[in-house]
């Protein structure tokens, strides 16, 4: 429903001059001290809510309702400056990605605590399923992101003013790979008329999407599986040995068992990690580079809850001192 710039100015987290043509986030905001403002639109106008906690839900606050709420800087960006019609479905859907990969590792957790008391209720499919799901997320993820970057190409104008751009890409393999090879920052300024530091954003992230992809294409396209998984006491274990997990550089400091065994809690870190740290890598470039609207709620965050993504403030413990289990 629509509203008027009365009802608007009734919000008091949200700080709108005038209208444009985005959308009006009215996720609640959290005051402190267990208190919350909610909003909502009716034939009358906006009318104030009664809420005394959210379970599921993206909300406005200067800190976070619970420490197991987290903050993601992409979707912030996103609901707080590009909040348009034709991107808050890819929001939508990077947000529901991004709640999917929290619950796999949290599934994943809990196979090994239901093995470790009746080894017979857990098979290895279990966890070979959510790690081949997890990579393909993390994969779509990146075409998710490429979708938000062309919106915004086409929609925002450079800072520098004397720039010019080319259509991208619609895709991120298209984007980094020509001819079969990931490009150089330098070549893709030069193909695609972008800002060096749109182009080096891409050069930083096409190492490990090009792993990300070529692991994904086995799975969907040559029938392959995660072959050889080990169940150990203290953890899931893959052979660092052999492809696609041969040479990753997170073996170099991991803590390994014998025969080259690697924890699984790692390699599932570093793809969700890495996938993550994408976002928030395009959500910082941008914004030195575009024009974007006035911030909404310039004086707040965007915090976010979910069943289980409280897991991601865990998965940088699982790429370094906490890769197994402690028994």
């Amino acid at each position: 429903m629509q509203a008027s710039m009365t009802d608007i100015e009734k919000v008091s987290y949200l700080k709108v001059d005038s209208f444009d043509d985005r959308v009006i986030p009215m996720q609640p905001c959290y005051l402190g001290e267990s208190n919350w403002e909610a909003w909502i639109s009716t034939e009358k106008g906006l009318l104030p809510m009664k809420v005394v906690d959210v379970a599921d839900a993206c909300y406005f606050s200067k800190e976070p309702a619970s420490s197991t709420d987290i903050h993601i800087g992409f979707i912030s960006l996103i609901i707080k400056r590009a909040y348009y019609k034709d991107l808050v479905h890819f929001e939508n859907g990077i947000l529901e990605d991004i709640n999917n990969l929290s619950a796999s590792v949290t599934k994943i957790n809990l196979f090994h605590e239901i093995w470790r008391s009746d080894n017979k209720k857990v098979a290895r499919r279990f966890v070979t399923t959510e790690m081949e799901y997890i990579f393909k997320v993390c994969r779509s993820l990146f075409d998710l992101l490429q979708e938000v970057i062309m919106k915004i190409w086409s929609r925002f104008k450079y800072i520098d003013t004397s720039l010019t751009t080319k259509k991208l890409k619609p895709t991120f393999s298209k984007m980094v790979f020509f001819d079969n090879k990931l490009s150089t920052a330098e070549e893709l300024a030069e193909r695609f008329q972008i800002p060096m530091a749109l182009a080096e954003f891409y050069g930083r992230n096409g190492m490990f999407f090009s792993w990300l992809r070529s692991y994904r294409d086995k799975i969907s396209h040559g029938g392959n599986s995660i072959q050889s998984l080990y169940i150990m006491n203290d953890g899931f274990a893959i052979s660092t040995k052999v492809e696609p997990f041969r040479d990753l550089h997170i073996w170099k400091s991991a803590d390994l068992k014998p025969n080259g065994l690697g924890s699984v809690r790692s390699v599932i870190s570093y793809a969700i990690l890495n996938t993550l740290h994408a976002l928030e890598d395009f959500s910082s470039v941008i914004q030195s580079i575009m024009k974007l609207p006035p911030d909404i709620a310039p004086d707040h965050e965007v915090y976010i809850r979910g069943e289980n993504l409280e897991i991601l403030l865990e998965l940088h413990k699982y790429v370094e001192d906490e890769a197994w289990v402690k028994i």
